[in-house]
C-alpha cells in the first residue's frame, strides 16, 4: 500500500507540472475580440446595401475600420430605419450607422459622433415629370425615408408648399419601386444613393436640392463609453487620409 500510495504522489506531482508547464504552449487559446451590435438599414447604397448574401457598403468598411483599431469585432443586424433609435434606447445595439444626420431631437434621445460626412441632397424623378427645384414640389407627392432627415426636410416645406404630399416608407428601394409606377412623383434621398438608382434606371433621373444637413453621424446609447473612442478615431482617419481612401472607393 506504502508503494502504491508513493506512485500515486509522484503521478500527481508529474501531472501538476505538466499543467503549469502548458501556460506558454501554442494550444493555449487566446481570449476572443469583444463584439460590438451594430443596428443598420441595408438599403441604402452605396451606404449599406445587400450583395452575395453581405451587407456592403461605405458604412459598413468604415464601421469596421474603426472597430477595428478599437480591437473590437462587429456583428451587424439588418433594421428598419426608424427602429434603430428605440434600439439603442433599450440597448438592443451598441451603436448604429445608417445615414444617420445629427439632429436636436436626436440628440436627446441618444449619443452621437461627430460627423465623418456631409450629405447632398437629391430629388430623383422620372423623366417625364421633372422636379428641378423647391418651387416644383407644388401639388406633388413625394417619398422620404420614414424618420430620416429627408422627411423632416419636407414637412418643413409643407409650410410654404401646403399641397405638398409625403409619403413615408422604411425602405428606399420600396420608395423607388413607387415612383417607378407612378405612385408617388419623386423621392429624396442622398445624392450619392440617387446616382445609383438613376444609373440602375434610365427612366430615372435626378436633381441636387439645398439643404443645411451638419453631416452623417455614429449613434450610441445616451452615455456609451464608445461615443468618445469612436470619434478619436474618426479623426485620426480624417488626419491619415484613410477616411478621405473609403470615400473615393464608395461615393466619388
Amino acid at each position: 500500500m506504502a508503494q502504491i500510495s508513493k506512485l500515486l504522489f509522484i503521478i500527481t506531482i508529474s501531472l501538476s507540472f505538466l499543467v503549469v508547464g502548458c501556460d506558454n504552449s501554442s494550444n493555449v487559446v487566446a481570449p476572443k475580440k469583444k463584439v460590438l451590435v451594430m443596428g443598420v438599414t441595408a438599403d441604402y447604397p452605396p451606404f449599406a446595401f445587400i450583395k452575395d448574401k453581405k451587407i456592403r457598403g461605405f458604412d459598413i468598411d468604415l464601421a469596421n475600420l474603426i472597430a477595428k483599431k478599437l480591437g473590437y469585432s462587429i456583428y451587424m443586424r439588418d433594421m428598419n430605419f426608424d427602429s434603430l433609435i428605440p434600439a439603442l434606447q433599450t440597448k438592443r445595439i451598441d451603436f448604429a450607422m445608417s445615414g444617420f444626420s445629427n439632429t436636436a431631437e436626436r440628440e436627446k434621445n441618444v449619443d452621437l459622433s461627430i460627423s465623418y460626412y456631409v450629405p447632398t441632397y437629391a430629388m430623383v424623378y422620372r423623366k417625364d415629370n421633372q422636379i428641378l427645384n423647391i418651387e416644383s414640389l407644388s401639388n406633388k407627392t413625394i417619398g422620404a425615408q420614414l424618420g430620416s432627415t429627408m422627411e423632416s426636410y419636407l414637412k418643413d416645406k409643407k409650410s410654404i408648399i401646403p399641397d405638398l404630399n409625403i409619403i413615408s416608407l422604411t425602405r428606399t428601394s420600396n420608395m423607388i419601386q413607387e415612383l417607378k409606377l407612378k405612385r408617388v412623383d419623386g423621392v429624396l434621398i442622398e445624392a450619392a444613393q440617387a446616382k445609383i438608382f438613376v444609373n440602375k434606371n434610365p427612366e430615372l433621373e435626378y436633381s441636387l436640392f439645398p439643404n443645411k444637413d451638419e453631416g452623417y453621424v455614429i449613434a450610441f446609447p445616451k452615455d456609451s463609453k464608445l461615443k468618445e473612442q469612436f470619434d478619436e478615431v474618426i479623426i485620426k482617419l480624417r488626419d491619415s487620409g484613410e477616411l478621405d481612401n473609403i470615400k473615393k472607393k464608395w461615393l466619388f
